[in-house]
């Protein structure tokens, strides 16, 4: 019977608040310039850069999909994948769950307004603490997007990347960006052969950025804890069940 009451008054609260402007959030719009087919169902959404949004390289945002208003279907938090001097906003996603969300994105056309508030995440490059050490990214499948914010806003400090997929995003940024040879590309069977000769081969006092789902990040911080990479060394992002 509540959770009856709950669905029929969940739509009224939302279309109020849409109403009275969404009190208590900033709400930036953006506009989709390009949709790009990364592979299979994962598309990468160029979209415009509000003014006045800032963040830090690595942080996601609330996330509204094309021609909705704020409610439980609509948002979701994603990262962004472009770094912060970069002059667009990218988010990348795997449209294949077929969510109410999803689905809002996989018919979306360039011109669509899209939403954006509350930056959030600590999932960053204290770049003082990183001036002598050496950085290992390791990313399965989506957990790529915010390991490329960080990565694109990277001077001088050392790093190298596994990056774990059926597929894999931004080839031409990679290209461009002169860093193949820093990257590892690997599958889920691989990748733990990959990463233990990053090991063997890097500082022992190097920091390990970690992203992915659930079950990748715990099989990786698992291996990373049985060669005795300590635990503070550990920077992690959990996607869940992507």
């Amino acid at each position: 019977m509540i959770a009856h009451l709950k669905n029929l008054i969940r739509p009224i609260y939302f279309r109020l608040y849409h109403l009275f402007g969404y009190p208590g959030i900033v709400l930036h719009r953006a506009t989709i310039r390009d949709i790009v087919q990364e592979y299979n169902q994962v598309y990468t959404y160029v979209v415009s850069k509000p003014a006045g949004l800032t963040f830090t390289a690595g942080q996601y945002v609330h996330l509204v999909a094309p021609r909705s208003i704020i409610d439980q279907n609509s948002v979701r938090h994603m990262s962004i994948a472009s770094g912060p001097e970069e002059d667009c906003l990218r988010f990348t996603m795997d449209l294949s769950s077929n969510s109410k969300f999803k689905k809002k994105f996989a018919t979306a056309r360039v011109g669509d307004q899209i939403g954006i508030h509350s930056v959030k995440g600590h999932f960053s490059v204290d770049k003082k603490e990183a001036e002598d050490r050496a950085l290992v990214f390791i990313a399965g499948g989506i957990g790529i997007t915010p390991i490329r914010s960080i990565v694109s806003d990277l001077n001088t400090v050392p790093w190298r990347l596994i990056y774990a997929g059926k597929g894999y995003c931004y080839r031409d940024f990679w290209n461009h960006t002169g860093n193949l040879k820093k990257i590892k590309f690997t599958n889920r069977e691989t990748v733990l052969e990959a990463l233990q000769n990053v090991i063997d081969t890097s500082p022992k006092d190097s920091l390990y950025y970690l992203c992915g789902s659930s079950e990748f990040v715990a099989t990786i911080r698992g291996f990373l804890a049985n060669n005795r990479i300590e635990d503070h060394q550990v920077i992690l992002e959990n996607f869940g069940d992507i």
